[in-house]
């Protein structure tokens, strides 16, 4: 009979949940500001940001999505920092007590 496997699935949701409200909104960050820099913008923090993509004025919708989103990033990441190195140290232990225990 072989020996149970490892529940490591549920640390992979874990790590999921800790870094996933992490890293959305750094790639609507990133993905915003690359948006911007494709079409020749400039981010003005005052809410000027003016921006044409095809006969539609973006500027106000990128600009906001680029603050917000790093806001939230920025704010996401004090948790990621903290959760993470527990994160480690749970599965550590819990994975010294499995092999022991086998």
């Amino acid at each position: 009979m072989s020996d149970p496997r490892f529940p490591m699935r549920r640390y992979w949701w874990w790590l999921a949940v800790i870094l996933v409200p992490f890293l959305v909104p750094l790639a609507l960050s990133v993905g915003a500001d690359w948006i911007l820099q494709l079409n020749g913008c400039t981010f003005d923090l005052k809410g000027g940001t003016t921006c044409v993509i095809g006969r539609t004025e973006l500027g106000p919708i990128l600009g906001s999505t680029l603050l917000w989103s790093r806001a939230v990033a920025f704010t996401w990441m004090w948790f990621a920092f903290i959760a993470l190195p527990i994160w480690l140290t749970v599965l550590l232990v819990h994975r010294r007590r499995w092999r022991n225990a086998a």
